[in-house]
C-alpha cells in the first residue's frame, strides 16, 4: 500500500495556484527567487527522487523553477537554468502548468481543441521522427507550435511535458497562446474555490487518487493474500444499500468500503 502520489500533487495544477499556496510570485523581471531556488536544488541534491518527493524544500524549489522556465521568454533565464532544469525532471515530476507570456513579436499559435488530441499525438510523433530536438526547421516549427498550444492551454492533457525536449532547438520559433500580456499569479482552478460547496469537494475527494494513498489515509491495506477485509467491505456495501448513488457519495462508510473493493479488484 505504498503511497507516492504526493510527489505529483501539483501535476496539472496551475502554477499561479501553487505560488499563492506557498507565498511566492512568478516574476520574469525579477529572477532572484528562481536563481535562489535553482541554487538550493543543486546544493540539496534534488536530482534524487527521495529528496524531491512530497512537498519538501526540493519540490517547492522545483515548482518555482518550473513556473519561471515555462512562463518567461526563452532567453530570459540564465542558460545554466534553461539547460540544467531538465536534469531534475525525472526525480521531481511534471511540475505545475502555466502558459508562456505573450510576446508581441511572435505570431499566434494554432487554434486547438483540448478534447481532441489527435493533432497533438501526430505532432509529437513527427517531432520525434524528424529529430526536431536537434534542428527545428520546416515542418518541425508547425508541429512545435501545435505542441506549444496544447501545453499552454490544455492543463488536463497528458504528454505535453515532452515540449521540454524541443524547447532548446525551437527557442527561436515560439508562438503566442495568448492575445495579450496576462498575470501569471492568478488562480482560476475550481479546486481552489474555497468559498464553493465543500461537500462537493468531499464527495470526490478520492477521485484519481492512488489506492495506496487512500489506504494509508484510512488505515487499511491492499493484500491479495488476505481477502477478509475485502469480503467485509462488500458486506457493508450491501448492508447499507450503498448501491444507491446519493448514499454512496455522501456516506464515508460507503466510500471507504467501495475504495477497498476497487483497490483489490
Amino acid at each position: 500500500s505504498w503511497c507516492v502520489a504526493d510527489q505529483y500533487d501539483h501535476a496539472h495544477e496551475e502554477c499561479g495556484c501553487v505560488a499563492q499556496e506557498h507565498n511566492w510570485a512568478i516574476d520574469c523581471a525579477n529572477l532572484t527567487s528562481v536563481l535562489d531556488a535553482y541554487g538550493r536544488m543543486v546544493m540539496n541534491n534534488c536530482m534524487s527522487s527521495a529528496e524531491c518527493m512530497g512537498d519538501g524544500p526540493c519540490h517547492e524549489d522545483y515548482m518555482i523553477v518550473v513556473a519561471h522556465h515555462d512562463h518567461c521568454a526563452s532567453h530570459a533565464l540564465p542558460e545554466v537554468i534553461e539547460v540544467g532544469f531538465h536534469e531534475f525532471e525525472d526525480a521531481c515530476g511534471e511540475g505545475c502548468e502555466i502558459g508562456r507570456q505573450y510576446d508581441a513579436s511572435l505570431s499566434a499559435c494554432p487554434t486547438i481543441n483540448c478534447s481532441v488530441t489527435v493533432p497533438l499525438t501526430d505532432a509529437i510523433a513527427r517531432l520525434e521522427s524528424s529529430s526536431c530536438d536537434t534542428t527545428c526547421t520546416g515542418g518541425c516549427i508547425a508541429d512545435y507550435h501545435t505542441l506549444r498550444a496544447y501545453h499552454d492551454l490544455c492543463h488536463d492533457v497528458d504528454g505535453v511535458s515532452v515540449i521540454h525536449d524541443y524547447e532548446e532547438s525551437c527557442e527561436d520559433n515560439e508562438c503566442n497562446t495568448h492575445t495579450a500580456a496576462f498575470n501569471p499569479n492568478t488562480c482560476d482552478e475550481d479546486d481552489h474555490d474555497h468559498d464553493g460547496d465543500e461537500s462537493d469537494h468531499d464527495d470526490h475527494e478520492h477521485e484519481h487518487e492512488e489506492c495506496g494513498c487512500v489506504a494509508a489515509e484510512n488505515g487499511w491495506t491492499i493484500d491479495c493474500t488476505n481477502i477478509g477485509p475485502l469480503l467485509d467491505a462488500y458486506a457493508l456495501l450491501v448492508k447499507f444499500n450503498c448501491m444507491a448513488g446519493p448514499l454512496c457519495i455522501s456516506s464515508p462508510t460507503c466510500q471507504d468500503a467501495y475504495a477497498i473493493l476497487v483497490a483489490h479488484h
